[in-house]
């Protein structure tokens, strides 16, 4: 008779938890999901390569990031999702863009921001950074400074001071 109850995900989940080997560690959790982060953004570059409204222009990429709140309580579960957009996206925490170059078929790396907690971190520790922390710091230093910002709008052809676009040059 017991065996016929079924249980809910959060029931199993909840019972995860009871046994430590089901835990996953933050590392691990970061690591397998950056596995195949390079091969989703050359995916998504791929798929939207070939549809009709990016056929002749140069696209971005953006990747938001998110944490599931729901599933983070269990185990920590962050989530990639990875867009093809026109317009370069405002930027803001927890995202990463790429710049998709039509001509030369390659991608460029815009920036990598990371949360506000790990900003913090990287603030307070920026004398004990490795090479990878160092240039999210950077990142995060020219977002700060409104670089990012007015990166966005030169890439988007707009004036810096206003929502105007600028004339063309045709």
């Amino acid at each position: 008779m017991e065996n016929d109850i079924k249980l809910t995900a959060g029931q199993i989940a909840a019972k995860g938890r009871d046994n430590p080997t089901a835990i996953i560690s933050p590392y691990e959790s970061a690591e397998n999901a950056l596995k195949n982060y390079f091969k989703e953004v050359e995916k998504c570059v791929e798929t939207h390569k070939k549809m009709a409204i990016f056929k002749d222009n140069d696209f971005y990429v953006w990747v938001a990031i998110k944490r599931e709140v729901l599933l983070s309580k269990i185990t920590p579960t962050i989530r990639y999702y990875y867009m093809g957009v026109l317009a370069c996206p405002r930027p803001f925490y927890d995202q990463n863009v790429y710049k998709y170059h039509r001509n030369l078929n390659a991608v460029e790396e815009l920036w990598m921001m990371p949360d506000m907690e790990t900003c913090g971190y990287l603030i307070k520790n920026k004398n004990i950074l490795n090479k990878h922390e160092q240039r999210l710091l950077e990142y995060y230093q020219r977002y700060e400074s409104g670089d990012l910002f007015r990166l966005m709008k030169e890439l988007n052809n707009e004036e810096v001071d206003s929502p105007k676009l600028k004339q063309r040059r045709d």
